[in-house]
């Protein structure tokens, strides 16, 4: 179901043509992720979940350290640290494609419309009139007033 889902989501980004096109290039990246999803999916339903449902969360998650939970605590943290390193990549290239399919045009829209409303509130003011003598320059530096634009 997510090969498909991701297989009709590519579909209407690309369109049919483009989508005959690089057919294989498409649909070898969507079986790796797909491949790299189920790997995920199985270390948890085979390793994972039994383990916890069988000795419960205390041998992961101990109040108090002895040898047995030490060495189980070990054993499931190099188990996970193996499966799920080769699994960042995925996401990774997951949240790149999102970013760039979806962040990119709303930071794009989202500037534009934000400049827009910036320039609308924004008053109009008229510039002050340069300083008459060199104490008027003087209070303006020392009250700090704006300068002229």
């Amino acid at each position: 179901s997510i090969y498909r889902s991701l297989q009709g989501l590519i579909l209407a980004m690309v369109g049919q043509q483009s989508y005959a096109e690089y057919a294989p290039l498409i649909a070898g990246s969507l079986l790796r992720v797909r491949l790299e999803l189920c790997v995920v999916e199985s270390f948890f339903n085979e390793a994972v979940a039994p383990f916890i449902r069988d000795n419960g969360l205390s041998w992961i998650l101990p109040a108090h350290e002895t040898v047995e939970t030490f060495l189980a605590g070990v054993v499931f943290s190099i188990a996970a640290n193996f499966i799920l390193i080769g699994s960042t990549k995925l996401v990774t290239v997951l949240v790149t494609y999102a970013d760039l399919f979806l962040g990119f045009p709303l930071r794009l829209f989202g500037g534009v419309g934000w400049d827009s409303v910036a320039r609308g509130v924004r008053p109009k003011e008229d510039p002050k009139p340069p300083p008459q003598n060199a104490w008027e320059a003087a209070r303006r530096f020392l009250t700090k007033e704006e300068k002229q634009p």
